[in-house]
C-alpha cells in the first residue's frame, strides 16, 4: 500500500485545489477542465515522484517512519486548507485585499498546524500503527467534497479582439483573406486589363471556374472555413457550433498556430475561445490567450488556497502573483492621417483595415500564424475608384462594381507589398476568396472575355442571371515560395475546397470533405450551389432553398441546372412548430396572389390556414419583403380578432415581424385561419416569404442583468427589429422592435424593468422618442438625449397567466447616419440597448 502515501499528495495538493478553484470561479474561466489534463497529469506525476522521493529518502537515512509520516502531515494540512479553513478576501481583482482583517484565520491556521505538530510528534507510533487508515480518511474527505462545489457553467458572450492582428511570424504565416462580394468575371476582367496587379500578384492562381455554396455571408462564410454546407438538417446555430469544432482555425490553433480572427461581420463565426488566440469575453481587454488566462488563474489560486494566511500576500504579490505568463503586448495602432493611404478621408473598415496593416504590421512572433480577414471587398454601397480612393457612392451598376473590385485588389496588393519588404511575402501561403459573387447588384457576367473555355452546348436550362451572378466568386491560392508568374486556372473548384487545400499545402493530415485546388481535379467535377434570399441574420432554417448543380465552367448559364433535391422539406420536417413557406402551391394560403414567384395579398386580406392543434402561447414570425411604397402603412394580423397591426414605413430595410399569440388565441388555431389584412394597395404588395409558429421557450431569468452584447443572452430575447449585436449593444433597426422574455419558473408579484439605452442622436437631431408596449397593456413613452436608465412598473395581473413579458418598441423618428453624412451606414436607427434586469418590486 506504499503508493498511497504519495497519491495523497497528488489528490490534496494538485486535484482538491484546482477542483475547487475551478467550480469556485466558473464565471472568470473560460475553458472546461478537461483542457487542463496535461499540466494536471504532468504536476500529479512530479508530487507523485517527489513522494516516492521522499519515501525513499527516509528509508535511506534511517528513518524509514518518517517519510509516510510527513506525507500523511502535508496531505492532511493541505485537505484542512483546501476544505476547512477557508478565508474569505472578497474578489481578488487587482486591489489590495484587507489581509491585516483575516488575520484572526491566520491564528487560527497557525494554531491548528502547531496542534497536528505536537500530535503527530506525541502519537506518531499510534499514528504510524494505523497510517493506511488514516490516509485514507484524508484521501475520502478530500474527495467526498468535489461534487458538493460543482455549479452549472453560465453561458458566455464572446467577441474578438484587435490586438496581435498584423503580428506575424519569423517561421510561417497563412492567410486568408475573404473579399465579400467579389465576382470571378470581375476579376478576370481586372487582372486582364491591369499588368500592375498581375506582378503584385505574382506567385498566385486564379481559379475562375469556381462556384460558392452560398449566394450569401452567413452561410458561405462558414462553407469556406469548416468546409461543410449547412442543408437544413439542424437549425443553423446547431449546425455552425458543429462544424467551427472542426474548422481550418480550430485545427490550426489546436496545431499550434496563432490564430486570429477579424471582420466587419463577427456573427458569421461561432466564436469560441479555443477558435482562435482574439476570441475573449465581451468587455474584456486581455492579452494572454484564453488558455495562458485560465491556466494562470488555477495555478495562482491554487497556490493561494494553499498558503498559510501569512504568506499570501508574497503569494498575491500585489496581483501579479508569482505564476505569470507574460504575453506579447502589440502596441494599438494610431495613426495620423498623413500615414493613411485609403482612409484619411472616410474611415471605412476596408480602408482602415489597410492602412493599419501596411502601417502596423511586423514580423515578431517565433509560432506559426494563421490569420482570417473577412473585408466588404465590393459590397454595396459602392463607394471607392480604382485606387481605392474614396469617390462617393456610385450608381448599383457594373461599371462602379468593376471599379471598386480592382481598387479593392489594387489595396490589397499594397499589403502584399508590405509583406514583401518585411520579408515575409515569399514563404507566406495565401488565399484570396470572396463568400459569393455581386447577384442582386446588376452585374451581368462577362462571358465575351479573350481566353474562355469554348461552349460546347446552347443554354436550355433557363436558370436566372442573378443566381448564377451569386455563385461565381474569387478564389486565388499563393502557396509558399511560389515565384511563377500569375497565371489563371479552369479547374472545377468550389469555395468549401478552401480548408483541404490550405492544409495540403502545409503537408498537414486532416479529414475536410473539398479538394485541393493545387491537386488535379476530375474536370467533369459536379458542384452544387444553393440560393436563398437574405432575410436576416438570426434564423434556424433557411427556407425556401433551391440547389442547383453546375457540372461545367460556372460562368456559362448552360452550366447550371436544378437539382432536383428537396431542403425545404428537410426545413419543415425539422421544425418544431408550424412552418409555412409561401408559395402558389400551397394549399393552406386563401387569398394569395403570385407574381414572379413572390406571394403577396390578393386584394384586401389573405388566410392561412394551419388546422394544426396548438397549445399555449406562440411565437409567431413572418418573414417578408422590403416595403418599397412612398407612403406609410399597416398589416393587420388577426386570429379571431386582431392580434397586432403592424406598420411599414417607406425606406425601412426589416424583414420581419413578430408577436406573441397568447394562449387564448392559440386555441382557436385548429378551427381559425390566421388572417393578414392591408390597409392599403401598396402594403397588400409586400411579399411574405415565410411564416413560423412555435412555443414561447423560457429564455430570461430575473434579478439578473441581460446583456444585449455580441453572443449574449439578448440575442436569444430579441424578436425583430434589431441589427447584429456588435460590442456591447445591440441596435434597433427602422420603426419598432421586439423583445420577448419568458421566465425560467414561476414569477408572482409586481415587477419593475429597467433598460440601459443609448439614443442615436447627433447635432441636427437631438433627443429620441418612443413609445414602450408591455403585453399589450402597460404603456410609456419616454424622450432621451443621453444615455439612460429607463424603468417600467409592470402590474402582476398584466403577466402572471401568462409568465412571459413581450415589449415593443416604437420609435418616431429613427435615424440613418447616412443622411447626416455622420457614417454612411444606411440602416435607420433610434436606440441602442446595453442591458435589461428584471426585478420584484420593492413598493
Amino acid at each position: 500500500m506504499q503508493f498511497v502515501f504519495p497519491f495523497l499528495l497528488v489528490v490534496t495538493l494538485i486535484w482538491a485545489p484546482v477542483w475547487h478553484v475551478y467550480w469556485s470561479n466558473l464565471d472568470n474561466l473560460h475553458l472546461p477542465l478537461s483542457y487542463f489534463w496535461q499540466p494536471i497529469l504532468l504536476s500529479s506525476t512530479l508530487v507523485y515522484g517527489a513522494g516516492i522521493g521522499a519515501i525513499a529518502l527516509s528509508k535511506m537515512i534511517g528513518k524509514a517512519k518518517a517519510g509516510p509520516l510527513l506525507l500523511l502531515f502535508i496531505g492532511l494540512v493541505a485537505c484542512l486548507f483546501v476544505n476547512f479553513l477557508v478565508a474569505d478576501y472578497g474578489f481578488l481583482q487587482g486591489a489590495e485585499p484587507a489581509w491585516a482583517e483575516n488575520d484572526f484565520h491566520g491564528y487560527l491556521e497557525l494554531s491548528v498546524v502547531l496542534g497536528l505538530v505536537l500530535v503527530f510528534r506525541i502519537y506518531h507510533q499510534e499514528i504510524y500503527s494505523n497510517l493506511n487508515f488514516f490516509t485514507w480518511v484524508v484521501l475520502l474527505v478530500s474527495v467526498a467534497f468535489f461534487p458538493t462545489v460543482i455549479k452549472d457553467k453560465s453561458g458566455k458572450a464572446y467577441a474578438l479582439a484587435d490586438r496581435g492582428m498584423f503580428e506575424l511570424s519569423v517561421d510561417r504565416n497563412v492567410f486568408l483573406f475573404i473579399l465579400d462580394t467579389v465576382q470571378a468575371d470581375v476579376v478576370n476582367e481586372v487582372f486582364a486589363r491591369n499588368s500592375q496587379l498581375r506582378e503584385q500578384y505574382q506567385g498566385f492562381t486564379l481559379y475562375r471556374n469556381v462556384t460558392s455554396a452560398f449566394p450569401k455571408t452567413y452561410a458561405s462564410v462558414p462553407s469556406i472555413l469548416t468546409g461543410q454546407v449547412f442543408d437544413n438538417s439542424d437549425p443553423l446555430h446547431e449546425f455552425m457550433a458543429t462544424a467551427f469544432e472542426q474548422s481550418l482555425p480550430r485545427l490550426l490553433n489546436d496545431a499550434g498556430f496563432d490564430v486570429r480572427l477579424w471582420g466587419f461581420a463577427p456573427q458569421v463565426f461561432t466564436l469560441d475561445v479555443l477558435l482562435a488566440d482574439n476570441v475573449i469575453v465581451t468587455g474584456e481587454a486581455s492579452d494572454l490567450s484564453a488558455g495562458s488566462q485560465d491556466l494562470s488563474l488555477l495555478i495562482n489560486l491554487s497556490l493561494l488556497r494553499l498558503s498559510p494566511h501569512f504568506l499570501r500576500p508574497s503569494v498575491y504579490n500585489h496581483g501579479d502573483f508569482v505564476w505569470r505568463h507574460e504575453a506579447k503586448v502589440s502596441e494599438n495602432c494610431q495613426l495620423e492621417n498623413a500615414a493613411r493611404q485609403f482612409s484619411s478621408t472616410r474611415r471605412s473598415f476596408d480602408a482602415n483595415f489597410f492602412d493599419e496593416f501596411i502601417q502596423c504590421s511586423s514580423v515578431n512572433r517565433e509560432e506559426s500564424v494563421f490569420r482570417v480577414f473577412h473585408l466588404y471587398g465590393s459590397h454595396a454601397p459602392l463607394k471607392f475608384g480604382k485606387k481605392y480612393e474614396f469617390i462617393d457612392t456610385q450608381p448599383l451598376k457594373r461599371e462602379a462594381f468593376v471599379d471598386q473590385t480592382e481598387g479593392v485588389l489594387f489595396a490589397l496588393g499594397q499589403v502584399l507589398e508590405r509583406l514583401d519588404a518585411l520579408g515575409a511575402l515569399s514563404e507566406a501561403t495565401i488565399v484570396v476568396t470572396s463568400d459569393h459573387g455581386a447577384g442582386e447588384f446588376s452585374t451581368p457576367i462577362n462571358v465575351d472575355q479573350v481566353g474562355l473555355p469554348l461552349r460546347s452546348k446552347k443554354n436550355l436550362n433557363r436558370v436566372p442571371d442573378k443566381i448564377i451572378e451569386g455563385g461565381v466568386p474569387l478564389f486565388m491560392v499563393k502557396p509558399s515560395n511560389e515565384t511563377q508568374l500569375f497565371t489563371v486556372s479552369d479547374k472545377p473548384v468550389e469555395l468549401p475546397d478552401v480548408p483541404a487545400t490550405v492544409m495540403g499545402l502545409l503537408g498537414m493530415n486532416h479529414q475536410f470533405a473539398g479538394q485541393s485546388v493545387i491537386q488535379e481535379i476530375d474536370d467533369t467535377r459536379v458542384r452544387f450551389h444553393k440560393h436563398y434570399d437574405f432575410s436576416g441574420w438570426d434564423m434556424d432554417f433557411i427556407v425556401p432553398l433551391k440547389e442547383y448543380q453546375v457540372d461545367g465552367f460556372s460562368w456559362y448559364p448552360e452550366s447550371w441546372r436544378e437539382s432536383g433535391r428537396d431542403f425545404n422539406q428537410k426545413a419543415i420536417s425539422n421544425f418544431a412548430g408550424l412552418l409555412v413557406l409561401f408559395s402558389e402551391n400551397d394549399q393552406r394560403l386563401k387569398g394569395w396572389r403570385s407574381r414572379r414567384g413572390l406571394i403577396s395579398i390578393d386584394g384586401k386580406s389573405a388566410e392561412v390556414h394551419a388546422n394544426q392543434l396548438m397549445t399555449g402561447p406562440q411565437l409567431l414570425e413572418v418573414t417578408h419583403g422590403v416595403y418599397r411604397a412612398k407612403d406609410a402603412s399597416t398589416i393587420s394580423a388577426s386570429l379571431g380578432a386582431v392580434q397586432r397591426r403592424w406598420q411599414f414605413y417607406p425606406g425601412d430595410a426589416q424583414r420581419t415581424k413578430a408577436m406573441v399569440l397568447p394562449a387564448s388565441a392559440v386555441a382557436e388555431m385548429e378551427s381559425q385561419p390566421l388572417r393578414f389584412s392591408a390597409e392599403t394597395a401598396a402594403a397588400a404588395n409586400l411579399s411574405f416569404i415565410e411564416l413560423s409558429v412555435a412555443a414561447v421557450e423560457p429564455n430570461c431569468e430575473t434579478s439578473s442583468i441581460l446583456h444585449f452584447a455580441e453572443g449574449a443572452v439578448g440575442d436569444k430575447l430579441t424578436t425583430y427589429g434589431w441589427q447584429p449585436a456588435k460590442g456591447l449593444k445591440t441596435r434597433s433597426l427602422d420603426h419598432s422592435s421586439g423583445i420577448l422574455c419568458a421566465f425560467y419558473g414561476k414569477v408572482t408579484g409586481d415587477l419593475v424593468v429597467t433598460f440601459d439605452i443609448v439614443p442615436t442622436v447627433f447635432p441636427s437631431h437631438l433627443t429620441q422618442r418612443f413609445q414602450l408596449t408591455i403585453n399589450d397593456e402597460v404603456q410609456k413613452v419616454f424622450t432621451i438625449s443621453t444615455a439612460a436608465e429607463i424603468s417600467v412598473s409592470v402590474p402582476e395581473s398584466s403577466y402572471l397567466d401568462k409568465q412571459y413579458l413581450e415589449f415593443v418598441f416604437r420609435y418616431e423618428t429613427p435615424i440613418r447616419p447616412s443622411d447626416i453624412k455622420s457614417s454612411w451606414s444606411g440602416q435607420k436607427s433610434a436606440i441602442s440597448i446595453i442591458s435589461m434586469r428584471i426585478d420584484p418590486s420593492s413598493g
